[in-house]
C-alpha cells in the first residue's frame, strides 16, 4: 500500500511528508467524489470500475496553475542533475 509507512521514506526526499495526513474515502454505487484541481491524490478500486475525470474548475491560465507547472519543471530539473529520475 502507497505510502502507509511513512517511515520507510527518507525525510530529505520529502521533507513535508510528516505532516501529511492521508485520509481513505470509499466511494459507493452511485456516489461520486469531488477533488479540488492541483490536489494529490491516489485511487485504488476494489471491483471492476468506470472512473471518469472532468476539470471543470480547472482554469489553465490560472497563475496557480503556471506556478504549479514551473514548481513541477525546477524538480524535474534538480532531479536530473542529481542523476536521479524524475
Amino acid at each position: 500500500k502507497y505510502m502507509e509507512n511513512k517511515t520507510k521514506y527518507s525525510a530529505g526526499e520529502f521533507p513535508m511528508l510528516s505532516k501529511a495526513h492521508p485520509t481513505k474515502v470509499l466511494v459507493s454505487e452511485g456516489e461520486m467524489l469531488y477533488i479540488p484541481s492541483l490536489w494529490y491524490h491516489r485511487v485504488t478500486q476494489t471491483c471492476e470500475t468506470v472512473g471518469v475525470n472532468y476539470w471543470y474548475d480547472m482554469k489553465f491560465d490560472n497563475p496557480h496553475w503556471c506556478y504549479f507547472n514551473f514548481l513541477q519543471s525546477l524538480r524535474k530539473v534538480e532531479r536530473q542533475g542529481n542523476g536521479t529520475s524524475s
